[in-house]
């Protein structure tokens, strides 16, 4: 009985543990109020509400990649991080882009695409870098429509 008790106790003590550690992970991460449209545009594409909800939305500083790039947005198992030097410089656009980029990853588990239109714009907004504003104005439709398949693909 007394081996039985303490085996108790231990595996006790370990839930309590590694709870801990995967509350930490998350840091109790809210959505920045300042993401909210985006999250709800985008959930409105892929056509599943409330899709989102599991992954907080935060702003972080990001640093450089290892090609020497700025990193401007990043989604990890428990959130995503958004450059604030970045975000707070860019445009509506680019801001959706980055975002519905992110979530691209994070919700359909889609990895960077790196094809090319005929005019050497990326055919996909999961491409690795951010796409150029004159890119995300002519191909945005496409770009929203082709996300929508493959995040219910």
């Amino acid at each position: 009985m007394k081996i039985l008790k303490q085996t108790v106790n231990v595996v006790t003590l370990l839930t309590f543990f590694f709870l801990g550690i995967a509350a930490g992970c998350s840091h109790f991460l809210s959505t920045d109020e300042e993401f909210e449209r985006f999250r709800t545009d985008f959930e409105t594409l892929i056509e599943r509400p409330g899709a989102t909800r599991l992954y907080p939305i935060v702003f972080k500083s990001q640093g450089i990649s290892k090609t020497g790039g700025q990193i401007i947005g990043t989604c990890w198992l428990t959130h995503i991080e958004i450059d604030p030097e970045w975000y707070f410089g860019a445009s509506e656009l680019e801001k959706e882009n980055v975002i519905f980029h992110e979530l691209g990853h994070c919700i359909c588990g889609l990895d960077h695409i790196e094809t090319k239109h005929s005019d050497g714009c990326p055919a996909n907004i999961m491409n690795a870098t951010s796409l150029d504003p004159m890119c995300m104005k002519k191909h945005r439709i496409n770009y929203l429509a082709t996300l929508k398949k493959d995040c219910k693909g």
